[in-house]
């Protein structure tokens, strides 16, 4: 709980300090993980908002990667307070901004983080579908998911497809 206090502190100075929008950004990042691992999904939530919207004041693009991450980890928490709706639409938003990124000049230097942070989304969205009770719409995007990891030599491919073949299983 000390972290979290000295996070707090280091907030609360640095809206005093009117510090560069940047930088304040990533202190509300640092809160809102913090939160986010202590399971505070509420303080965690605004916190996060906190974050994007001072990174995008400071001119981080809004669907950039860091911004895919925090509402991937969004989505999440709404996964995990039953707002379904809300939920769905982050993490559909999640796999198709990165899908888009991956086309974009500044991707392709660092193509093998970005097709990683796109598996990452799909694979959340593939697991969201199948245990909101959509094995059909999930299949495709656990499917992808596989592919996407087979490209960049993912350790988590193991895993993927086990996950794939409990859900052919359960459809039969």
């Amino acid at each position: 709980h000390e972290q979290m206090r000295l996070l707090g502190d280091a907030i609360e100075i640095g809206e005093q300090l009117e510090l560069p929008h940047g930088h304040k950004g990533r202190l509300y990042d640092m809160a809102a993980n913090s939160y986010y691992n202590g399971q505070d999904n509420k303080k965690a939530e605004a916190c996060f908002i906190l974050a994007i919207q001072n990174w995008v004041q400071a001119g981080v693009p809004h669907d950039s990667p860091p911004i895919v991450e925090i509402s991937l980890k969004m989505a999440n928490i709404y996964k995990a307070t039953n707002q379904l709706p809300k939920a769905h639409s982050g993490y559909k938003w999640c796999v198709d901004t990165a899908k888009a990124y991956l086309s974009q000049e500044e991707a392709q230097s660092n193509i093998q983080n970005f097709k990683s942070l796109y598996g990452i989304t799909l694979d959340a969205y593939g697991r969201f579908l199948y245990e909101t009770g959509k094995p059909e719409e999930a299949l495709p995007v656990i499917q992808e998911s596989i592919q996407v990891a087979e490209e960049i030599g993912s350790s988590q491919i193991t895993t993927l497809k086990i996950n794939f073949s409990s859900v052919l299983a359960e459809m039969g």
